[in-house]
Parts: C-alpha cells; structure tokens; sequence
C-alpha cells in the first residue's frame, strides 16, 4: 500500500482523546482537509472541542499513537480508510455519524461491495468479546 502523505494527519486529529467523530467533521467541514485543520491557530478550533483537546493535539503521546498507526498501516495487508479515501464504504457516509478513520485488514477494494460487519463495543465486556467471536465463527 502506498503511504498516503495526509495520512499523518487524519491520524492526528482522530487519535486526539475527546476528540470525537463529529467534532473532527465539524472541523473538516469549516476548515477543509485534516492539514488545513492543524494549520490553523489552536484558538480557532475551540469552537469544536475543550481547549484542552485542542492542546492535545499537539501531545507526545498523540505523536507516538500517529506513529504506531503508520507503522500498522504499513504492514502488508493492512489499510487506513479516510472519508476522504476512493475505497471509503459509500454505504456508510450516508449513515449520520460516519467514522473519519477507518482500519481495515485485507482488500480495501471490497469496501465498495455488499458486506456485514460485526459492531461493538470498544469496551466490551469477556461475554461480549465471547459472544461476537462466536456469532463471527458461526458466519
């Protein structure tokens, strides 16, 4: 996979903690792409999240998340889809909260084809995960 060099900065802001989806739309729709976001004076993107989000930002701790996620997306067979990206789910920008940053394993091709996903909890519970892992098997 080619490494996309906005990448970096979708990654940025959707790495940001408390930065959430809409927030992150709210600022791609006034301010353009991700670049353009972190272009701008920190005090301008108050307007969508806590002045303390807005300093994180620009945290170690993001930059390393942003690296670790590059390197990831750098592995064979492993893919970062913006709502930017060609290979974005058509579907599912036309749901009312489309994530900004997809991660995907295998063809990001396919995306554009029928699917199932399976959705959950980023906090779920040892039944939960036993639960998805089950009915994931049993498809």
């Amino acid at each position: 996979m080619t490494r996309d060099p906005g990448l970096a900065s979708w990654l940025q802001l959707s790495l940001t903690p408390g930065l959430g989806a809409g927030a992150m739309r709210g600022m791609l729709r006034q301010f353009g792409l991700p670049q353009a976001v972190l272009e701008r004076r920190r005090s301008e993107l108050t307007a969508h999240a806590a002045p303390a989000v807005i300093a994180a930002l620009d945290s170690q701790s993001v930059r390393d998340a942003v690296a670790r996620a590059l390197d990831w997306a750098a592995a064979p067979g492993h893919g970062v889809v913006t709502l930017a990206d060609e290979h974005y789910p058509r579907a599912l920008l036309e749901t009312p909260d489309p994530p900004p940053v997809l991660y995907a394993l295998g063809r990001t091709d396919l995306l554009q084809h029928p699917s199932l996903a399976i959705v959950g909890s980023r906090n779920a519970t040892a039944q939960g995960e036993h639960n998805a892992e089950s009915f994931a098997k049993a498809l």
